[in-house]
């Protein structure tokens, strides 16, 4: 006997029904999480090196040093400019977005240089960490290139 002949469902037939929405729903909620973490360190890493283009830009048309400095396992990063009494801030700390952090970067003194001629004179890689575990890391060579790696 099929369901229009009987005209209603069985207990068991809502009971299968409500589990099957339900396990749904709670792989889209899992997928969703794991998508915005995903999302976030793209974008981080985007920021990242897209500070770091501008810091190099920079650096070629004011004729003076431009220096990203990073602080490990935190959210923000500096933009510094040279004086002829070293580095000081220009503007304030730069954030990331919420759940990613800066793992490190490589180069010396935790900040990528810039120098008038737009090579980079400390270079290296700055990686970050989303808080499912995810890396991206944004490199800059010697010429001053950046890419996201």
């Amino acid at each position: 006997m099929g369901w229009s002949e009987r005209g209603g469902v069985t207990l068991l037939e809502v009971v299968v029904a409500v589990a099957l929405v339900g396990i749904l729903g709670a792989t889209a909620v899992l997928a969703h999480g794991a998508m915005r973490d995903a999302l976030a360190l793209r974008e981080g890493a985007v920021q990242v090196a897209a500070d770091l283009r501008a810091a190099r830009l920079r650096a070629l048309g004011m004729g003076r040093g431009q220096r990203l400095l990073f602080a490990a396992e935190t959210r923000v990063y500096q933009a510094q400019e040279e004086t002829t009494a070293g580095y000081v801030d220009a503007g304030e700390p730069r954030a990331l977005p919420a759940g990613v952090v800066v793992v490190g970067c490589n180069a010396d003194g935790g900040g990528i240089v810039f120098r008038p001629r737009g090579h980079a004179a400390s270079f290296g890689t700055v990686t970050v960490r989303n808080r499912s575990g995810g890396v991206r890391r944004i490199v800059v060579n010697i010429t001053g290139r950046v890419r996201i790696a």
